[in-house]
Formats: structure tokens, C-alpha cells, sequence
């Protein structure tokens, strides 16, 4: 029989593995709600929203209507002055591209994504469409991973909300610092965006010693009875 020596490098790696398979996502879904005058609440405290978590955003594409810029989806507020109102507003075209960075001076290893949830709006009942694709990027990464696409229908109401979050209650993803969202379709118009989640914690090396101890004793107490 071949001897099998675990390290303690070998130990760490399987602890992280641990850790990070421990808190892996159920699955991705993504529910619709519907209203009429200002049925829906926006919040101002999310992740995205300015003066919060949110570092800078960029937008490449048209604004349909003339609204915009790209802030106008992350202030905290529904309309402009009122629903018919498109100043406070985003109306991409198919293909145009939004990024959302957020903001990790301070916490640098990102952040835990729990929901995103987006609002598109307007007085006469159309042009309340969605439809994107969302990605997102890892800290200390160069590439976003696909998250869903989204496809909602118009003509539903006067405003229309689409949530984006894990069937378990868990995260959707993790250790977020950044956001894209590249769209489908004309017209339609984007009011808000809401992300909600919290700072992804870095395990404490003591941590990490205890998991990498508990799992080598483990691995070695079934060598021995094999």
C-alpha cells in the first residue's frame, strides 16, 4: 500500500474547501410582483444605493427616454416628480451594458449577495418590461459569471418588481465586487435597483487551523481503518 503523508498545506486547502463548500447557494430564482400607484417601496440602505456600499457605476449604450444617467437606478427613489416622469429613470437598448462596483476599501474580500431586486415603472402601464442578463464579478477577478436572465413580459400593471435570490435562503453569490447587467430589449423603463447581502467574512487563520486539524484527524482515522 502506497503511504499517504497529509501536510499541513494539504490540511489549510482542505479547510478552505470546507468553508467555501459550506456555504454554496441552493439554486437561483426569480419571482415577479406587480402593482399600481406607487404599490412598490424602494430601499435607500441597500448596497447599491449612494452614499452606501456602492463606489462608482458606468453605463455604454442610448437612454431611450432621455432619462438617466445610471445613478438615477441607485438614489433610493422610485420616480422623478412623478410616474410619468422619466428624468429619474434608465431606458437601455438591446446590447447596452450597466456595471455597479461596489465599494472595498474596507471590506476587502467583497460581499455576500442574499437578493437583487429591480423595478421598472411608468404611469400608462407600458414600457414596464424587464429584460437582462446579470452577472458578477469576485474580488480579484477579471471575468463576471453569469448569474440569470431575466424576461418579463409588459403591459402587467404600472409597475413591476423582479427579486433574484437563492430558494435556500442563502446567497446567490459571494465575495461580490461587482455587478453587470447587460440588456434585452427597447423602451423600457428602469427605475431602481436594490442589492441586499453583507460583507463576506475572511476566516481567521486560528479558524482555518482548528477546521484543517479536525479534518486531518478525519482523514487519517479512515487510512488506519482501511
Amino acid at each position: 500500500m502506497n503511504s499517504f503523508r497529509i501536510t499541513a498545506a494539504m490540511m489549510v486547502a482542505i479547510a478552505t474547501w470546507v468553508l467555501v463548500a459550506g456555504q454554496a447557494q441552493a439554486a437561483v430564482q426569480t419571482t415577479t410582483a406587480t402593482a399600481n400607484s406607487f404599490g412598490f417601496t424602494v430601499s435607500s440602505t441597500d448596497l447599491l444605493n449612494q452614499g452606501q456600499q456602492l463606489a462608482s457605476s458606468s453605463f455604454v449604450g442610448t437612454d431611450t427616454w432621455g432619462g438617466g444617467p445610471v445613478s438615477k437606478l441607485t438614489d433610493g427613489a422610485m420616480y422623478g416628480v412623478n410616474q410619468g416622469d422619466t428624468t429619474g429613470s434608465l431606458s437601455p437598448q438591446e446590447g447596452d451594458v450597466a456595471t455597479f462596483f461596489l465599494d472595498t476599501t474596507t471590506n476587502t474580500a467583497g460581499y455576500d449577495i442574499t437578493s437583487l431586486v429591480t423595478y421598472t415603472a411608468y404611469e400608462a402601464g407600458v414600457f414596464v418590461a424587464q429584460g437582462y442578463d446579470v452577472a458578477y464579478r469576485q474580488v480579484n477577478s477579471a471575468l463576471f459569471t453569469p448569474l440569470t436572465t431575466v424576461s418579463v413580459a409588459d403591459n402587467q400593471g404600472q409597475e413591476v418588481r423582479v427579486t433574484i435570490d437563492d430558494s435556500g435562503a442563502g446567497f446567490i453569490a459571494t465575495g461580490v465586487d461587482a455587478l453587470q447587467f447587460t440588456y434585452h430589449g427597447n423602451f423600457f423603463i428602469y427605475r431602481e435597483y436594490d442589492l441586499f447581502g453583507s460583507a463576506s467574512v475572511i476566516p481567521e487563520p486560528a479558524s482555518l487551523g482548528l477546521l484543517a486539524i479536525g479534518v486531518g484527524t478525519m482523514v487519517l482515522g479512515r487510512r488506519r481503518r482501511a
